[in-house]
């Protein structure tokens, strides 16, 4: 998921459009940074968070539930420490840096180790709306 097609312009629209309470500048810096597709990125958040509305994302900034080691979701300090942590988590599968996750690139392979439900169709159908 080295390749970056998705424009910050249509990350932008699409957060204007739907009006999701997201730093549009923040979330591309960090797509960038780790080299993950926005798009991508984004749809996560959106099915992760129920769109913005999940009490995880509201009020603990968990922006695509992530679960500590304690088996809870993880809290962060502010909505941009959580998309930081998103995007850390995104890169470690996809650079492979976690040894028992191993490496994965594709929506399906992330999603397999990321998600016990089957849920590649949701992702990449809101991935295709962005």
């Amino acid at each position: 998921m080295t390749v970056m097609q998705t424009s910050q312009k249509d990350i932008n629209n699409f957060i204007t459009i739907y009006n999701l309470d997201l730093n549009v500048q923040h979330f591309c810096d960090r797509a960038e940074t780790y080299q993950i597709d926005p798009g991508f990125a984004l749809a996560v958040w959106v099915l992760e968070t129920g769109w913005g509305k999940s009490s995880v994302w509201l009020n603990d900034n968990n922006p695509a539930g992530i679960i500590g080691s304690d088996g809870d979701y993880c809290a962060y300090n502010s909505k941009e420490d959580g998309i930081q942590a998103m995007f850390e988590l995104l890169n470690a599968y996809t650079s492979g840096s976690i040894s028992y996750v191993g490496q994965r690139n594709t929506p399906e392979e992330i999603r397999a180790a990321w998600s016990q439900t089957d849920d590649v169709e949701k992702i990449v159908g809101i991935w295709q709306l962005i």
